[in-house]
């Protein structure tokens, strides 16, 4: 495929992105639900939705990587995707610090998470995305 126009990639951006919010988006609920009523017996629930919502996650990140560049955007897109590699890699190391009981790793990465997700979503609002950085 040759490379697409800034235009032509966040539309087929978007439309891999919205596909990727609406499969980890009953993810996301559990996890709310979990995290809310967390106990030390449900924390291998919570590991394994941490990894189920870290593989949806980089699956997603796959399928937009796949999607031909507008070569003039080649270093603005490398900065938003290794944002979304960095969320991954904090969900990642959140899941294995809480299977290893190490709670404050886990927290430490939840809260890693949280600001790698706000520089994702700030990255690429700032490039014109609608649906990739966020949750809609």
């Amino acid at each position: 495929m040759p490379p697409s126009s800034k235009a032509q990639f966040i539309v087929a951006a978007d439309k891999s992105c919205k596909q990727g919010n609406l499969a980890v988006a009953p993810l996301g609920k559990q996890l709310k639900a979990l995290s809310q009523s967390t106990s030390a017996n449900q924390s291998p629930q919570l590991v394994s939705l941490l990894i189920k919502i870290a593989n949806t996650d980089q699956a997603s990140l796959n399928n937009l990587q796949n999607i031909p560049e507008p070569p003039e955007d080649k270093t603005v897109l490398s900065r938003i995707f290794s944002a979304a590699d960095n969320e991954i890699l904090d969900i990642q190391n959140a899941a294995t610090g809480l299977s290893h009981g190490d709670t404050k790793a886990f927290q430490d990465n939840i809260q890693a998470f949280q600001q790698a997700h706000a520089l994702y979503d700030a990255r690429a609002q700032s490039y014109g995305f609608h649906y990739c950085g966020t949750n809609r």
